[in-house]
């Protein structure tokens, strides 16, 4: 018989630990260069809550703070953590993975969310262009 994984804790408190490429995508996204200096010098932590199926994400940053509440397969629009600009998007999950897909002037972006025990992997796709962050569970 197959033996399934437990299913992570998906919420708690979340700190930067590791990125790749957020400065290629920010640019994909048509982010100017003052806000990209100001973005990748940052350290933010996200605290995730999960009631049911609506989320709350409390994303902090020394230049800006941002809260994020959301029911799963709802539209919603939101403002962007680095730049403010207002997004459409739609999130779904599997499991301890978050696939979220946002419109913001016609352009489409994935943002796939994957729990573990003791991180959150967060992977953004705009067209070919494609980063990484890794943030390490704090509380």
């Amino acid at each position: 018989m197959e033996q399934v994984a437990p299913m992570p804790q998906l919420g708690g408190t979340y700190a930067l630990a590791a990125s790749h490429n957020t400065d290629a995508c920010m640019l994909a996204l048509g982010i100017g260069l003052l806000t990209r200096l100001v973005a990748r010098s940052a350290q933010p932590t996200i605290a995730v809550s999960v009631v049911g199926d609506h989320w709350r994400f409390d994303q902090a940053m020394a230049a800006r703070s941002t809260v994020r509440e959301f029911d799963l397969g709802v539209p919603h629009r939101f403002r962007r953590a680095v730049d403010g600009k207002e997004v459409r998007s739609v999130v779904t999950r599997q499991g301890a993975v978050l696939t979220e897909r946002a419109v913001q002037n016609g352009r489409t972006t994935e943002i796939i969310r994957e729990f573990a025990d003791d991180q959150l992997r967060i992977t953004m796709r705009i067209s070919d262009t494609e980063c990484t962050q890794t943030f390490k569970r704090t509380a």
